[in-house]
């Protein structure tokens, strides 16, 4: 999976606005900034700007709270982020898909046991969790935020759903699975999905956020 695969629907529904200035952080390739761009705004590399979106920004930092103060100092007033990230207890990880940045299973699910600042700084990145992402937000002053769980991934987004609600089709029926490693895979998450929205659940294994 890579970074040429991310599709547009991961933003094609958000309602830019025409003449507007956006910049880009992490993991966005060139399909993916030249569709956001074809909606009318701007890419400036010179703060500030009036959007900026990060995809894999956070896990891909070493101070995530550091990357989002700069981030966040980099807005106009009223200015918008785009945070996009993986999630570490996603179901993909509980059904043995290896983690995207060390290749082992269950390493973001145990929260990277052994994992020092030292030898975290040699990783590529490491997950996070909804709280955790939500803990740095508030942190770094984001008071006011909205959420939304990815499905089934980041690099192939196919559904989208804002936390405050619970999908009610059959996502058994509607949901294509993507892996990092499928041959480490035991597990149909398709059949799990809608037993986690009856135990108010799915947001919190989504694979993305």
């Amino acid at each position: 999976m890579t970074e040429q695969m991310l599709t547009s629907g991961l933003l094609n529904w958000y309602p830019w606005r025409e003449g507007a200035s956006v910049h880009f952080v992490g993991d966005c390739s060139e399909e993916f900034k030249q569709d956001i761009i074809s909606r009318g705004v701007v890419e400036k590399t010179t703060p500030p700007f009036d959007y900026v979106v990060a995809v894999r920004a956070l896990e891909q930092s070493e101070n995530p709270e550091d990357t989002l103060q700069t981030l966040k100092s980099d807005l106009k007033v009223g200015g918008h982020l785009f945070l996009a990230c993986e999630n570490r207890l996603g179901l993909q990880y509980f059904a043995g898909d290896y983690d995207p940045y060390t290749n082992h299973v269950m390493d973001g699910i145990e929260n990277y046991p052994g994992l020092t600042e030292q030898n975290q700084k040699g990783m590529e990145g490491r997950c996070y969790a909804r709280y955790e992402i939500e803990r740095f937000l508030k942190k770094t002053g984001f008071d006011e935020y909205r959420g939304y769980s990815i499905l089934p991934g980041l690099m192939m987004p196919q559904q989208i759903y804002s936390w405050d609600y619970l999908p009610e089709e059959d996502l058994e029926i509607r949901y294509t699975a993507l892996y990092h490693h499928p041959t480490s895979v035991f597990m149909d998450v398709a059949k799990v999905y809608n037993s986690l929205i009856q135990n108010g659940m799915f947001h919190q294994m989504a694979n993305a956020t």
